[in-house]
């Protein structure tokens, strides 16, 4: 930890299976929106240009051409329109707090109350270690679980 912290890196905690839809906030607010959006310009914009008389077939380079300025157009609509929830959502899961846990009170992960992270540049190896210290070692002959005593 002295390393992380003397190079100035945050370590990160990898959410377990299962966790995506408490903590990515793109997949919980943004995507379905977008994606709608994306979806009816698409459609429109199919459907304005099929109606010309003078339409014939597409190619697949029209058809990228025509997606690609839907893909821009929706993604401007949705940041006019939507722009409160992505900011609130990233800052409501932590992805846009200041690291120094100044702001933890803001969590608000479904499942966890309370949460403090708190500044992850102070070192906390005395309370690793003592939490360490608190884990019975297993007595058994299992080596698939590795523990490492006293934190070291």
């Amino acid at each position: 930890m002295k390393l992380f912290h003397s190079n100035s890196i945050i370590p990160p905690l990898i959410p377990a299976v299962g966790c995506t839809s408490l903590l990515q906030p793109l997949n919980v607010s943004v995507n379905t929106s977008l994606k709608g959006m994306i979806r009816e310009l698409t459609d429109e914009a199919i459907l304005d240009c099929e109606s010309v008389e003078s339409f014939e077939k597409w190619s697949v380079g029209q058809r990228r051409i025509l997606t690609t300025n839907c893909i821009g157009d929706a993604w401007y609509k949705f940041c006019i329109e939507k722009k409160e929830i992505v900011e609130a959502v990233f800052r409501k899961v932590g992805l846009s707090l200041p690291a120094d846990g100044s702001n933890d009170k803001e969590l608000d992960i479904k499942g966890f109350g309370d949460i403090e992270i708190g500044d992850w540049k102070i070192d906390r190896r005395e309370e690793e270690v003592a939490l360490h210290n608190n884990i019975p070692i297993a007595e058994n002959d299992n080596d698939a679980i590795e523990y490492i005593a006293n934190g070291e």
